[in-house]
């Protein structure tokens, strides 16, 4: 099987690499490589297709952290999204496939994730998404790259850790909660990926 792991900061992707490289380098049925995409809109006109085009890819996941919208979601907590949502042009939704044996550990979140252009750094902001999208968290790439992936034909996978709340005070505990949350982050997203390889056609 071939993952494609989409990260859009290099201090989310070198240890993710380094970690996931002790676990899975012996593996020959297993292949796992990373792309480092743009944050934001720069995302949207990022060339998915490609990676695509180069190789084979099964499944593609979108790992990082988000900000919390509601008090559902505190940081370091890992969030599993299930519908994606942007300011257009609509809703995208993950299923998980039947066939595919993940069994969701019960300590990691579900719901909405919200895909905004830019940081959100007010609680006004935060509030205006939350009533406008329903959505638990908010992230700068998701959307970007389900929407490539849809075009691909490809099932895509959505992986956080909360760094920080998505207000006033994001910038200050983003900063200081990033390296925790991405040492967090490395070993749920081995779970996600030990859970794929055990899929059997998995398929949109």
């Amino acid at each position: 099987m071939n993952i494609l792991i989409f990260t859009a900061l290099r201090r989310e992707l070198t240890p993710l690499r380094r970690y996931l490289a002790t676990v899975y380098d012996n593996r020959h049925d297993l292949s796992v490589k990373f792309v480092k995409i743009p944050i934001g809109n720069e995302c949207s006109r990022f060339n998915f297709s490609k990676f695509f085009s180069e190789e084979r890819v099964d499944v593609c996941i979108n790992a990082g952290t988000a900000g919390a919208l509601t008090s559902d979601l505190r940081p370091m907590d890992v969030f599993f999204p299930l519908v994606l949502k942007e300011k257009e042009p609509g809703d995208i939704v993950i299923a998980v496939p039947p066939e595919l044996k993940l069994k969701l550990p019960q300590n990691w979140k579900t719901g909405a994730l919200y895909t905004s252009a830019k940081p959100i750094t007010s609680s006004t902001e935060r509030n205006n998404i939350v009533r406008q999208y329903n959505a638990l968290a908010v992230d700068m790439e998701a959307g970007h790259v389900a929407r490539a992936c849809q075009i691909e034909k490809t099932p895509i996978f959505i992986l956080k850790v909360i760094s920080d709340t998505a207000d006033e005070t994001t910038k200050h505990k983003f900063i200081e909660n990033l390296d925790i949350a991405v040492e967090k982050l490395c070993r749920h997203l081995k779970y996600l990926i030990d859970g794929l390889s055990d899929m059997k056609g998995l398929s949109l």
